[in-house]
């Protein structure tokens, strides 16, 4: 049986679908590891003045999808805006590093805000919270030749 830790697609990229003014928005992202830890929870960084926070602010019911090793996966997430700087650091450092430590150039986040220039938009974390998620296992490229598998959140 598959679990939810299996398709999360930590450092992999994603599809991220927001619920917009206009109607749903779907742009490429890539996922972090949980800041705080948690296997079952994943986080993406943006800044300040994207279109998803703005999204993710009025509706913060989110989609994520992207593809497996033979199949498709979706799943739906609760959006949680994170302001611990030591939770934006740590995913900074794992984003700019790769293993979860920053590496020596890279600025501690209190230090990063007193350098920014008035331009550079902030740096903003979401945590994502699954509320559902559905995997499909493409055996062939004939129609309906796949299994479905509802996984448990």
């Amino acid at each position: 049986m598959t679990t939810l830790a299996d398709i999360l697609p930590v450092d992999r990229p994603a599809l991220l679908t927001t619920a917009g003014p206009e109607g749903p928005r779907t742009r490429p992202i890539v996922i972090h590891p949980d800041p705080h830890g948690d296997e079952h929870v994943v986080a993406i960084v943006t800044t300040e003045t994207t279109r998803k926070v703005a999204d993710i602010a009025a509706q913060p019911m989110v989609g994520l999808s992207g593809t497996t090793d033979d199949g498709y996966y979706a799943i739906e997430a609760r959006a949680e805006r994170v302001d611990d700087p030591a939770a934006i650091g740590r995913t900074m450092a794992h984003f700019l590093g790769g293993a979860g430590t920053a590496p020596a150039d890279v600025a501690a986040p209190a230090e990063q805000e007193q350098e920014q220039d008035e331009e550079r938009p902030a740096t903003v974390l979401y945590r994502l919270h699954p509320t559902s998620a559905t995997l499909w296992t493409v055996h062939s490229p004939r129609p309906f030749d796949n299994d479905v598998e509802n996984i448990a959140v």
